[in-house]
């Protein structure tokens, strides 16, 4: 049924000029790529990660399966500090992490420009309707409740809207002039996701069984299918890099030396400093008067 289900999104969407898929490395883009080449798509795959990320050889292991274009956008720290003042902006009021997210999607939405690509997809969704990463006992397996009804009532309105909940898309869309695509992020989808129970979700413990079983059946490699992507990791990923870079201009411009509290856990006081830092960097530039306490 979704094999079904999900080739009619894809396929009422199909663009007729050039097009791209960004392929994170993850199940949710992988199955998006599957989908694609089976309705006779031919996408280029771009995959933006930081030096080092695993999965930027995970992303180019998939594209290779699939035998689509395959374009790496690899991040250093100095990338990152780089394009952050351009990003914050827009995603700052969002947290680190909205942040992490805007720097990786602004370097894939950039190099598909270069590219001349004029249609985006993306394959995120599947997580908030098919109850990705939620551990099996949290939900109401027996009322054959799925992980998505407790998203309903805020989803909705926004799928009805075509809008995406976070923006990250729109923006990156709007600010390149290209077109983005996300089937799996649609009212279509949420109302496949409504049919599909818990029980069949969560076949033998595991998440989003179904997908994960469709999407191997449709050439994703072995063990990729269940893996988890590492793109905006705390030490390997976008989130490293960016990290690095504002406990660097923190403490550059800040009169106390950053003290790490916790490295497995986001850190409030890093992303205090760091927009104060920016600020303070921005007042300096401009020679206003005045200064902080």
């Amino acid at each position: 049924m979704l094999n079904r289900e999900f080739r009619a999104l894809f396929v009422a969407e199909l663009p007729e000029r050039r097009t791209a898929l960004l392929l994170s490395g993850g199940i949710d883009s992988a199955l998006a790529l599957a989908l694609l080449r089976a309705v006779g798509c031919e996408p280029v795959s771009i995959t933006a990660g930081a030096l080092g990320a695993p999965d930027l050889e995970h992303a180019e292991r998939v594209a290779r399966a699939f035998d689509t274009p395959w374009e790496p956008c690899v991040f250093a720290a100095e990338d990152v500090r780089e394009r952050l003042p351009a990003i914050v902006p827009d995603f700052g009021a969002g947290g680190l992490l909205t942040v992490a997210s805007g720097l990786v999607l602004d370097r894939c939405f950039a190099r598909a420009a270069e590219l001349g690509i004029t249609h985006v997809w993306a394959g995120n969704g599947l997580d908030v309707l098919f109850g990705g990463g939620v551990p099996m006992q949290t939900i109401e397996v027996q009322a054959g409740h799925t992980f998505h009804e407790r998203f309903w009532s805020y989803t909705l309105p926004l799928l009805e809207r075509r809008e995406d909940p976070l923006n990250l898309y729109g923006v990156m869309g709007k600010r390149y002039g290209i077109r983005v695509s996300m089937p799996f992020e649609t009212l279509a989808a949420a109302k496949i996701a409504r049919r599909v129970d818990a029980a069949t979700l969560y076949r033998d413990g595991s998440d989003k069984a179904p997908v994960r079983t469709l999407a191997e059946r449709l050439g994703v490699p072995a063990g990729l299918a269940a893996r988890p992507k590492d793109a905006l990791q705390r030490s390997s990923g976008m989130f490293g890099a960016l990290r690095h870079v504002m406990i660097e201009d923190a403490s550059r411009l800040c009169p106390d030396p950053y003290q790490p509290v916790d490295d497995d856990h986001e850190d409030p006081y890093v992303e205090l400093r760091y927009f104060i830092a920016l600020l303070s960097r921005a007042m300096t530039d401009r020679k206003r008067p005045g200064g902080f306490s």
